[in-house]
């Protein structure tokens, strides 16, 4: 069976078909792996920035890709024709002095969606990714760190690090960039992230994670899980989140605590693939693909992949 590699577009020929006969059109939501969070140092003052969420793309009318880019075009479905599906894994949150680790790459067919930019420890900038991650802050140094460029109608850049005390940056989301901190020891709050009405509900997609306060500042909640330093453990010490299992969003930046106990950055949450296609149609996954199917729009099947065990899986439709 042949693997399609590329999904072309294709206009609605309805006219001399039955119901029955009619072409059918394959919807798709890809998500890339979030970012992990930056790590915070042996320093009072320093402070890791949050990862970036994973790039997203979409062709679901009335949604947007990451930028607020328009939905990609329509996809005939070819019975017969086989194509790649990929979750890229969320990428792990980094210990002291190192930056949070890309996330991995999601992909339909010829849809790819970058991994999510890792979050700058206290003195790095952040990396580039589906959404840019944020910079790290603290460390008493007087340069500012900049956030990670996102990718082209993918996602928003992460923030830019404060000098002196200044707190982690937030990574950039879907939907908007990265805050950044000055001279502030709190972290900066995340990037907003984007909603998708692919499986009949609003579900929350690629949001950044925050960014870490520096000494005994607060960092910040973000809505895709990624918190940081507002999240407290038993012992009152912050601990960062992890981005949301197959939201794509990024970890929480990382902080030293009066150098006695230092938590790394939070791990990025896994990608996602959704495809939608009519209910008389059907697809067929190869060995390594887990996923869901749902019902419960009339008309429709919802496949939700959320893990591949290899980059070469396949998804079949009849």
């Amino acid at each position: 069976m042949p693997i399609v590699t590329s999904l072309a577009s294709s206009s609605a020929r309805s006219f001399g078909f039955g119901a029955s006969n009619r072409p059918s059109f394959i919807e798709y939501l890809v998500v890339g792996g979030g970012g992990g969070g930056g790590g915070g140092t042996s320093d009072n003052y320093s402070a890791g920035g949050g990862g970036g969420g994973g790039g997203l793309r979409t062709n679901r009318v009335g949604n947007y890709s990451g930028r607020y880019s328009q939905p990609g075009p329509s996809i005939e479905l070819v019975p017969g024709a086989s194509y790649i599906v990929t979750v890229g894994a969320g990428g792990a949150g980094g210990g002291r002095s190192l930056d949070g680790a890309r996330g991995s790459n999601s992909r339909f067919g010829s849809i790819t969606c970058t991994g999510g930019g890792g979050g700058g420890d206290d003195l790095s900038d952040g990396n580039f990714g589906g959404c840019g991650g944020g910079a790290g802050g603290g460390r008493l140094s007087s340069s500012t760190r900049y956030g990670g460029d996102g990718a082209n109608g993918q996602g928003y850049e992460g923030g830019n690090g404060g000098p002196y005390y200044g707190g982690g940056a937030g990574g950039g989301g879907a939907g908007g960039n990265g805050e950044g901190t000055y001279s502030s020891f709190s972290g900066a709050s995340a990037g907003g992230g984007l909603t998708n009405n692919i499986q009949g509900y609003t579900g929350y997609f690629s949001y950044g994670g925050a960014g870490a306060g520096s000494s005994n500042g607060y960092g910040q909640y973000s809505f895709g899980g990624g918190y940081s330093a507002d999240g407290r453990d038993s012992n009152g010490e912050p601990y960062p989140g992890n981005g949301y299992a197959n939201g794509g969003s990024g970890g929480g930046g990382g902080q030293d605590m009066y150098s006695t106990s230092i938590r790394p950055g939070g791990n990025g949450g896994s990608g996602v693939v959704i495809i939608r296609i009519p209910a008389k149609n059907n697809a067929t996954f190869s060995a390594g693909v887990t996923y869901t199917l749902a019902t419960n729009v009339s008309g429709y099947k919802i496949y939700k992949v959320t893990a591949t065990s290899t980059t070469s899986e396949t998804v079949t439709f009849s």
